[in-house]
């Protein structure tokens, strides 16, 4: 009887071990995985963390962006503005002015060109610009008809009358116009009309 239950208790004790065997081993695996997938989680999150793009809202589309003015731009042009006359006008920088004054006050002129009027003859060569202005008060008991000819131009928004003729072997240009009790005369060479109307596109009286 004895042996019968020795040969029965024995298998019961293997039978035990084993199952505690195999409930750690698996409770083992069951940690083992836990720590594996929250060891993955913690990767993933720091790649998504490192991985984010760097958003630079500062716009650099005009960074260092030159603006380049038109080609028919006065933007750097010279301005001259001639107190007795009540005008102003642009030349360009590298041009050449000289003024004059009547001795009574009344009147004043100048003359802006792309050469050196003092040291050589006017329009020597076929690209030489002027620009004569001459501006005076009327004379009392003068008759000034010729300020009634109908306009075919506007300077500074005032009714103007251009006309050409021929002088000293070369084709001039005529500007005559009356504003405010000033009368003025202007001069160009014919053939230079586009250069001309750039730089009359800049006069502007002043009172």
């Amino acid at each position: 009887m004895k042996n019968l239950q020795k040969g029965f208790i024995v298998p019961i004790l293997l039978a035990s071990i084993a199952l505690l065997v195999i409930g750690g081993g698996v409770y083992v695996y069951k940690q083992k995985k836990v720590e594996v997938a929250v060891g993955t989680t913690d990767q993933v999150q720091n790649t998504n963390t490192q991985s984010e793009p760097v958003v630079n809202n500062q716009n650099t589309s005009t960074k260092n962006q030159t603006i380049k003015p038109s080609i028919n731009s006065t933007y750097d042009w010279k301005t001259h503005t001639d107190s007795l006359g009540n005008y102003s006008i642009k030349y360009p920088p590298n041009w050449y002015l000289s003024t004059w004054q009547s001795d009574s006050g009344s009147g004043s002129s100048i003359y802006i060109s792309n050469f050196d009027s003092s040291v050589r003859n006017i329009l020597d060569n076929p690209e030489d610009m002027y620009v004569s202005i001459s501006s005076f008060t009327p004379t009392k008991g003068v008759n000034y008809s010729y300020l009634d000819i109908p306009g075919n131009m506007l300077v500074d928004g005032v009714k103007a009358f251009n006309e050409r003729t021929y002088e000293h072997g070369g084709d001039v240009g005529y500007v005559t116009l009356g504003f405010n009790n000033k009368i003025y005369h202007i001069k160009y060479p014919g053939k230079q009309r586009s250069a001309f109307d750039k730089i009359i596109s800049s006069f502007k009286f002043t009172k």
